[in-house]
């Protein structure tokens, strides 16, 4: 029997990914992140490729609960 390796889950995803994770639209994290609301990581070098916590994300998710 071959042993499997487990791909560890990721801590950070793009606005894309997050727009799937959330069911919000891109323009809606982007905005959220324009106004702070959302925290998010810019890649040193990088113009392209913010990235955003997967917990920060489900924290603001949760926060919008009513």
């Amino acid at each position: 029997m071959t042993p499997t390796v487990e791909t560890p889950e990721k801590l950070t995803v793009s606005v894309a990914e997050a727009s799937t994770i959330s069911g919000f639209s891109r323009a809606v994290i982007q905005t959220a992140i324009k106004r702070g609301e959302l925290p998010s990581l810019m890649p040193h070098g990088y113009v392209r490729g913010r990235r955003i916590k997967k917990a920060e994300l489900l924290k603001w998710m949760r926060e919008m609960e009513v």
